[in-house]
């Protein structure tokens, strides 16, 4: 089914994976090099603060950035969102109905963290305004990361650049569940041309850890390539995150 025709469906998937269906993207991440921050790190020992101690300090530093929202709950909620997803990391990334589910009992609280979530990502994203971009830029990787780190379900992110490959804007364009998320062309063709944008540089994650592209991954990647030229508009490239490790599917020569 081609991308475009009067038949398309704009719904374009990135399943659950299958290392098997695709023996030439398991060699490429074997031998690393699409792969970029993928760090390694040896020890005999584990000298590192206890979870439970570490939930212990976050408890009051997150109750200090919400109480000038929430007031006189910011303790309690602070608890029951440490308490439900672990770390501050988690709590900003997770999904709106998570976040909703774990705070039941403060209604009035999820609007507040949302509104730091918005703010965090505003501050982000602020530090890319009118510069030039590349995947191998460890700061945009660290965006991505950041944007991307939900465990519980895949997320589709885009970044629009201009014809000099300047940030123009970077959005989340999707949002599935653990096993894939759905690409829909049609929005990220309109926003870029909303944006008059000549470059899109795409990222997804994988819940499972693995950042090995799938063989729908690549597929589809180069169904949207494909559309995006008729238009004139660059796919710099594609980006799977997973286990703190991002690869490439154009360093890997897959697009």
């Amino acid at each position: 089914m081609a991308l475009g025709s009067p038949a398309y469906r704009p719904v374009d998937a990135f399943p659950a994976r299958s290392l098997s269906e695709h023996r030439t993207a398991r060699l490429l991440c074997a031998d690393s090099r699409p792969v970029m921050g993928a760090n390694v790190r040896v020890s005999w020992r584990d000298d590192r603060p206890s979870a439970q101690a570490t939930t212990v300090r976050l408890i009051p530093f997150l109750e200090n950035i919400i109480s000038p929202i929430i007031g006189k709950d910011a303790g309690s909620v602070s608890r029951q969102l440490i308490h439900s997803f672990g770390s501050i990391g988690r709590i900003l990334s997770v999904s709106d109905s998570r976040l909703a589910a774990a705070l039941a009992d403060y209604p009035d609280a999820v609007g507040a963290i949302r509104a730091v979530r918005d703010l965090v990502q505003v501050s982000h994203t602020g530090q890319f305004e009118g510069a030039v971009v590349t995947v191998d830029d460890p700061a945009l990787q660290t965006y991505l990361l950041s944007q991307l780190c939900n465990p519980d379900e895949e997320r589709l992110f885009a970044i629009f650049t201009d014809e000099h490959g300047r940030f123009l804007n970077g959005e989340q364009m999707s949002r599935g569940n653990r096993t894939g998320v759905t690409l829909h062309p049609r929005a990220i063709v309109q926003r870029a041309l909303d944006l008059s944008a000549t470059g899109i540089i795409l990222a997804h994650n994988h819940c499972s850890g693995d950042c090995r592209p799938s063989a729908e991954d690549i597929v589809t990647t180069r169904k949207l390539q494909s559309l995006l030229e008729g238009i004139e508009i660059e796919l710099i490239d594609h980006l799977v995150l997973g286990g703190g490790k991002i690869f490439s599917i154009r360093e890997g020569e897959l697009l």
